[in-house]
């Protein structure tokens, strides 16, 4: 399964995940869980896939998560790093602010990593932001919320960073 993570055939390390379950009733370990989101965060982070590929790659990444927490497995840093690239790579900072502070409740403690990709997810956000505004007439007013919404993110994000410490 690594070998494919590795490769970021997210696809190939579900269909393995699923293999452990239905034909070997060998229950999914938190290593598997692990791989299968580096698999997902590598489709999402490259140049070489189209934006299809890269949503889906980001759903299933965050279902598996779910399901993961669902089955009990408790995540260590490093699934929540992997899960946190995935998060930066589609743009999702609420849900990268979340996990972080779902982290602090598990006792898990967030490294450097942790901290950028979240700032990485908010900064992917704003650009998204900015790029679909539409160029209505009401766009400077738009444009100031989304940074200052961006920004209050932003800020809250290296909050949590320095109190870290």
């Amino acid at each position: 399964m690594n070998s494919h993570a590795q490769k970021g055939d997210f696809r190939a390390c579900h269909d393995v995940l699923k293999e452990m379950v239905i034909e070997a009733c060998i229950p999914p370990t938190l290593h598997a869980y692990t791989s299968l989101l580096v698999a997902c965060y590598k489709a999402c982070n490259s140049t070489l896939v189209s934006q299809s590929i890269k949503a889906e790659a980001g759903n299933l990444g965050w279902e598996k998560w779910k399901e993961m927490r669902v089955a009990g497995i408790d995540p260590d840093v490093k699934a929540y790093g992997a899960l946190l690239r995935i998060l930066a790579a589609r743009g999702y900072p609420e849900r990268a602010i979340n996990v972080i502070e779902e982290m602090k409740v598990m006792e898990v403690k967030p490294t450097t990593l942790i901290y950028t990709s979240a700032l990485r997810a908010v900064a992917r956000s704003h650009n998204n932001a900015q790029r679909f505004n539409n160029g209505r007439s009401k766009k400077n007013k738009r444009r100031e919320w989304l940074a200052s919404h961006h920004g209050k993110m932003a800020r809250q994000i290296v909050i949590m960073a320095e109190q870290a410490e």
